[in-house]
């Protein structure tokens, strides 16, 4: 039985974005193993979701920054050991720490034992886009140009990534791929509804509830979002925050600091994201940096209408006046006065949500897995 390898800088990153491409290498006849920093847990305890998948998982200490030198060195070289182990054919890395060090080590495991390792590597997000830091320009994009040169399919999630990706020399017979997103299970999202007495007593308590869920980190820049809950006219609304994260104390600190604490709703990490959505009026999402968010699709799913800051990924999802509004990220006005308009029109909101799940099915996860099995087929031939 061929084996692959699926690695990503965080644990918990495959059981909530990655399940289907492992199903899909399962059903290729793979043994598929998955290699992460396990005590590193974003998302959630992905020791007890991956219970009875058959994946077989390696723990290795990646750590996020690029800077951690002693850190990202052990790192790479429990990879590479794993890879002499294992003698892997295919391996699909995810996340910048998690592709760079795979990479790297695959090349000099093949170099070393004259053993091809089929490398594919999905960009979530690449960190240079335009508006980035020029920093970010000069450290990362010459790194991922080199990196290019080591992978076998490099998948871009979002237009922009996909054509900059164009101009990359990548390995002989290598490929670039287009894949928007790693999909939604619409059914699934749609036919779960709000039933908890939690989510009515929300709804007797505020007339509106604004939704937002994610990590809550710099980058998700929450703090708009408190702000512009502040400047609404609508004062009779909540916003509803689904996520945990380094910044949480901070906003609650600004959520009390602008008068908001009681309209400020932390529900930490949850599972049930679906249902919550289901019982508010409208997400908000101010990330600065994003691939393709998969909370903006699902929301997308669960027909709500979408204010989200105008960057990549967020652009190729929500269309201007139809299915919400795209605002700069900073502009917490500009947030609080599209909220403010959405919800004084009960019929439009309505229509907007309907849009939005009318055209999230270009982006379901049948669609998705269509392309990413002929990804795979096409390495495996």
């Amino acid at each position: 039985m061929k084996k692959a390898l699926i690695v990503t800088t965080v644990g918990g990153f495959v059981p909530k974005f990655e399940m289907n491409n492992v199903y899909l290498l399962q059903s290729l006849g793979y043994e598929v193993h998955y290699a992460s920093n396990f005590e590193y847990l974003v998302y959630q305890d992905s020791t007890n979701t991956l219970k009875n998948t058959k994946i077989i998982c390696h723990s290795i200490k990646f750590v996020r920054s690029p800077f951690q030198l002693n850190q990202n060195i052990k790192a790479y070289c429990q990879l590479y050991q794993l890879l002499k182990k294992e003698k892997f054919f295919l391996v699909h890395c995810h996340t910048p720490m998690g592709g760079f060090l795979t990479r790297i080590a695959t090349w000099r495991y093949h170099i070393k034992n004259k053993e091809k390792i089929q490398v594919i590597y999905t960009a979530h997000g690449f960190h240079f886009y335009r508006g980035a830091p020029l920093f970010n320009w000069l450290f990362f994009y010459p790194i991922e140009r080199f990196l290019a040169l080591l992978t076998d399919r490099l998948i871009t999630i979002n237009l922009e990534d996909y054509h900059r990706a164009k101009s990359f020399r990548l390995k002989k017979g290598g490929k670039l791929c287009y894949v928007p997103g790693v999909g939604v299970d619409i059914k699934e999202l749609q036919k779960r509804v709000s039933k908890t007495e939690k989510q009515k007593a929300l709804r007797q308590k505020f007339s509106h509830l604004l939704f937002y869920a994610g990590e809550l980190n710099k980058g998700k820049n929450v703090k708009t979002l408190i702000k512009a809950l502040a400047k609404m006219k609508q004062s009779d609304c909540a916003l509803l925050i689904c996520g945990e994260g380094p910044e949480q104390k901070r906003l609650k600190q600004l959520a009390s600091k602008y008068g908001v604490t009681k309209r400020v709703i932390f529900a930490g990490y949850r599972l049930d994201v679906p249902e919550l959505m289901k019982c508010c009026d409208i997400f908000l999402f101010a990330s600065k940096r994003e691939g393709r968010s998969v909370a903006v699709m699902e929301a997308m799913a669960c027909s709500l209408p979408a204010i989200v800051s105008k960057i990549r990924g967020n652009s190729e999802l929500i269309v201007q006046g139809k299915g919400g509004f795209l605002i700069r990220p900073d502009d917490a006005e500009g947030f609080a006065k599209a909220a403010d308009y959405l919800l004084s029109r009960k019929k439009q909101c309505k229509k907007m949500g309907q849009f939005n799940a009318n055209r999230v099915k270009e982006f379901g996860i049948e669609k998705i897995s269509e392309q990413m099995q002929k990804i795979y087929q096409e390495v495996t031939k």
